[in-house]
């Protein structure tokens, strides 16, 4: 982390503030991580209704602690975050199950998560994720709660895919 260029100039100034929230839509955490220091309950974990966090460690819960640890991992440890005092909040929208089959949140259960970012207070919410689409349309509903998170003034960072194509991707 100590090679972004400017990143040790602003943690001089500031390693966050816990009035900020962050949610996390990834996979869930594991907050048992060293690099994690969770006695100040500045990581709250989330269950929005059908989406289900995962008790087995695989790729969902290694993805889901990777991108927490970048932003939460606190000074000292393996690993150092860019906003550390910040509060997140985790929604798991990613699943697994006994056999590592990996499943992805659908856009409705993506705009639930999103509206319980919004709900629960958050400022910024960071998504893990997009679905490969011919026109790069969302659903409605999922639509209808990124335009919630506008209204609400709630900043949305998502990652636009590991694939490196030139595809249109909603979100």
């Amino acid at each position: 982390m100590q090679t972004i260029t400017g990143l040790p100039a602003l943690q001089q100034l500031t390693w966050g503030d816990p009035s900020v929230k962050i949610a996390i839509l990834d996979g869930p955490v594991d907050l048992a991580h060293s690099c994690f220091n969770t006695s100040g309950g500045n990581l709250v974990p989330v269950s929005p209704g059908g989406i289900l966090p995962s008790h087995a460690v695989g790729l969902a819960k290694k993805h889901g602690t990777a991108v927490c640890s970048l932003l939460f991992g606190k000074p000292g440890t393996a690993v150092t975050g860019v906003a550390p005092g910040c509060s997140g909040i985790i929604i798991p929208i990613y699943t697994e199950n006994e056999d590592g089959v990996y499943t992805s949140a659908s856009q409705a259960g993506l705009a639930r998560a999103i509206q319980t970012a919004i709900e629960k207070g958050a400022h910024i919410i960071n998504i893990s994720g997009g679905e490969f689409s011919k026109y790069g349309d969302a659903e409605f509903l999922l639509q209808q709660a990124i335009e919630e998170a506008y209204k609400a003034g709630v900043l949305i960072v998502a990652a636009t895919g590991n694939e490196g194509c030139r595809c249109r991707c909603w979100l």
